[in-house]
Order: C-alpha cells, then structure tokens, then sequence
C-alpha cells in the first residue's frame, strides 16, 4: 500500500476544488438557460390565457344562443329545422 504526503494531499483537494468549481458554475449556468426557457414557457401560456379569457367572455351562451335562432325563425331567415339543428348541437 502507498500512501501519499501531506502535501499531495493538499495537491490533490486544491484540484477537486477546482473540479467541484467548475462543475457548481457550469451546473449554474445550465439551471439559468433553464429558469430563461421556463420564463420563455410562462409568457407564452399567460399570452395564451388571456386570449382565451376574451374569447369566453365574447362567446354567445346557450340561451343567447337559443334567443338568436328563435328570433332568426320568426323573421324567417331560418326554418324550424335549423332552429333544432342549432338546439341539437347546442347541447353537444
């Protein structure tokens, strides 16, 4: 068995520090290039929430719905068939 000296003991530690340094930097760096994209994600989804936020709150409801298509029946823009076929898909 060979044993090593104080000395290049130290050696040896000053060099897993450095390697452990080094390491920490570049595992920094990659959790920043991480926490950009993730950023980069939360943008998007909040661009897109709000875009679905206005289309809901400008969609007609089911009874608006059934109004238009009554009122479209008795101007005679449309038939009592399509006044079904809009209430039959309504409730998909």
């Amino acid at each position: 068995m060979k044993y090593i000296t104080e000395k290049e003991f130290m050696q040896y530690m000053d060099i897993l520090k450095e390697t452990f340094s080094r390491l920490e930097q570049r595992m920094d760096e990659r959790f920043d290039k991480v926490d950009e994209r993730l950023d980069k994600v939360d943008e998007r989804l909040n661009y897109h929430q709000t875009w679905l936020e206005r289309i809901e709150g400008n969609m007609a409801t089911k009874g608006q719905l059934n109004s238009l298509a009554i009122i479209l029946k008795d101007k005679e823009v449309i038939n009592s068939y399509e006044v079904a076929h809009i209430k039959q898909t309504d409730s998909v």
